[in-house]
């Protein structure tokens, strides 16, 4: 029998646990936490009530951890973005630019880093750009080659556009005047009528060198890639080439993809592409060119061109080998990388207004062949938001990883997200970015002991972007 008493209390008890269960908030912020962890409960009988009820079922466990985070510099390039270069002691070296001054940042595989400013020749092109009242510089690239103590060798890609009309698009060593590839004149189209007929037509279309292609040429982009195992570097450029069909006759047009291997030497047109008239000469190039080496000695090539994806294959010496593929749709910037002996490329497709999809392809090392079609990129959920600007790495424990930007294509929130050999996501993504923080690009570098850090351009006050790493510890959490 249960005396009345004893009744009551146990009714008082129960009581007071329900009072708790319905004024303690079920989340939070992390300051709220940590004062709720803290409090005394008022009771032994009722802690462990209100306790149990507050906390229920465990939260499911994060796919990556941040180990550390820190920011390097302000002013950060997003024009410039920031170029990986794996180095032969196994360091990673990332090209960017702050301002339009070149630097390094320098990763070892422990994640511990410096950044290096690039050595620019005193009094050359390069350490000249246009003054504000004449013109602007666009620095494309910046592609780290050597790496000594604190002194930095990097090529910079870089276009100055001036307010006469002059233009200036180069790739070439920042510690020398002599790039490989170069273009300082004013643009075909954009010359005065008296600069295109006469003395001075005729001297635009004759022959420079002796082992030069005829006609006139005019250097429209151009990209720099290294491979360090080889202690190779070459150059990537898109021309518009004129040619008349007599003297002071009807001039005809091509746009060439051309590789360059040196400032002395000639450069090889890769692929051509005829131009119907003036009207296409003056917009259509190709654009973003890329190109990585592949483990059968051969190198992969990829522009855009028109609203379409080119993609070639290279033999070792940089001639094409076999036909040009074409890929129907307007590509952003691709990212080319190593999987094992394999190459993958992966890029983001135009699929409506301000939305973009992720495509890839995967080429074997034993006999590359460039598919018919791209593979798409499937994360985890399916999500159907617009993903742009993909980076790919494998870490040390033989996982794959991918980074993107999802959202509006520079001004994003940033992800990484496992990845299996045929571009499907078997885990749920992770958002590195925080509340409100919007990215422009990253790149994934992989650590000894397998966490990755992720370095990223990360949008700052007034529209300017800063230099960031973040080291993160991930598992595959589906």
């Amino acid at each position: 029998m249960v005396r009345p008493l004893l009744a009551l209390s146990v009714l008082s008890l129960l009581l007071a646990s329900c009072k708790n269960e319905q004024t303690q908030p079920t989340s939070g912020t992390v300051t709220d936490e940590k004062k709720l962890a803290s409090a005394k409960p008022e009771s032994t009988a009722s802690a462990p009530a209100a306790s149990a009820s507050a906390a229920g079922p465990p939260p499911p466990a994060p796919v990556c951890k941040v180990v550390s985070q820190k920011t390097w510099a302000k002013g950060a390039n997003r024009t410039t973005g920031l170029t990986a270069e794996p180095l032969p002691d196994g360091r990673v070296a990332l090209g960017l630019a702050l301002g339009t001054t070149p630097h390094v940042l320098v990763v070892d595989k422990g994640g511990t880093g410096k950044l290096v400013k690039v050595a620019v020749k005193a009094g050359s092109a390069l350490a000249k750009p246009p003054a504000p009242a004449d013109g602007a510089r666009h620095l494309m690239r910046v592609t780290p080659v050597k790496i000594t103590g604190e002194a930095a060798e990097a090529f910079v890609d870089y276009r100055d556009e001036y307010k006469n009309k002059r233009r200036r698009v180069a790739c070439g060593p920042a510690e020398s005047d002599d790039a490989w590839l170069v273009y300082d004149d004013t643009p075909w189209f954009e010359r005065d009528e008296k600069d295109r007929t006469g003395d001075a037509r005729a001297k635009a279309f004759k022959k420079k060198e002796a082992d030069a292609d005829e006609g006139h040429h005019e250097l429209r982009d151009c990209r720099t890639f290294v491979d360090h195992k080889k202690n190779e570097t070459w150059v990537v450029g898109s021309e518009l080439v004129g040619k008349e069909q007599q003297p002071g006759g009807a001039i005809t047009w091509r746009t060439s993809l051309v590789v360059d291997k040196g400032a002395k030497m000639h450069e090889l047109h890769t692929h051509d592409h005829e131009l119907k008239d003036e009207k296409d000469a003056k917009i259509h190039k190709f654009e973003i060119p890329m190109s990585h080496p592949m483990h059968d000695g051969g190198f992969l090539l990829a522009a855009r061109y028109s609203g379409t994806l080119v993609v070639a294959l290279l033999n070792p010496d940089k001639t094409r080998r076999g036909d040009v593929h074409t890929y129907p749709g307007t590509p952003t910037l691709p990212d080319m990388a190593v999987d094992g002996d394999d190459t993958v490329l992966l890029t983001s497709f135009a699929r409506g207004k301000n939305e973009f999809s992720l495509r890839a392809m995967r080429l074997s090392g034993k006999k590359p062949e460039l598919p018919k079609t791209l593979s798409p990129v499937v994360l985890f959920p399916d999500d159907k938001d617009s993903e742009t600007d993909p980076d790919f790495t494998r870490d040390d424990k033989g996982r794959r990883w991918i980074t993107y930007v999802d959202g509006e294509r520079g001004h994003g929130k940033l992800f990484i997200a496992p990845m299996d050999a045929n571009f499907r996501a078997p885990g749920k993504p992770f958002e590195i970015t925080q509340e409100n923080e919007k990215a422009s690009e990253a790149r994934l570098v992989p650590l000894k002991d397998g966490t990755l850090l992720v370095a990223f351009l990360k949008e700052a006050e007034g529209g300017s972007f800063e230099l960031v790493t973040e080291d993160l510890d991930c598992d595959i959490v589906k």
